[in-house]
């Protein structure tokens, strides 16, 4: 399987539509960022590939990176320090967990809608946008060579 035939083109519009959705209601980011592999430590990946997309560099330090590993089968998600002050640790393990159990059953749009609105509500909640401005959903495949 390719990386991009992970998700269905309908599943990847969703997604996509979730994250716009969300982020024209809060001052935060999400990204879902897909790869072949995750390395030795996934955690120092999603924090590389966190500050390759300037994502560290918010005022309010409330940016969302969800990487998923897809023949590592590895899921991390990598949040900012002001996101990371307002949620529990377990929160965030438990969002990865749901993803997880849905990813088992091959339902790989519904786990990650489910992740992005879950984060997305303490965004929201914590980090409104008055504004309401349309800003991209970006759901980023990189494929290795």
């Amino acid at each position: 399987m390719k990386l991009k035939e992970f998700l269905k083109p309908d599943e990847k519009e969703l997604i996509t539509n979730s994250i716009k959705n969300i982020q024209s209601r809060t001052t935060g980011k999400i990204i879902v960022y897909f790869s072949k592999k995750s390395g030795k430590d996934p955690v120092f990946k999603a924090r590389e590939v966190f500050e390759t997309f300037n994502l560290k560099n918010s005022k309010d330090r409330n940016n969302v990176l969800f990487m998923i590993s897809v023949f590592d089968r590895k899921i991390v998600i990598f949040v900012d320090d002001g996101i990371a002050q307002k949620v529990d640790i377990n929160f965030l393990e438990n969002i990865k967990n749901a993803i997880i159990e849905k990813f088992k059953n091959k339902e790989f749009g519904i786990g990650l809608i489910g992740g992005i609105n879950l984060i997305g509500e303490k965004l929201i909640e914590n980090f409104p946008d008055e504004k309401n401005q349309e800003k991209p959903g970006d759901v980023i495949f990189y494929e290795e060579n």
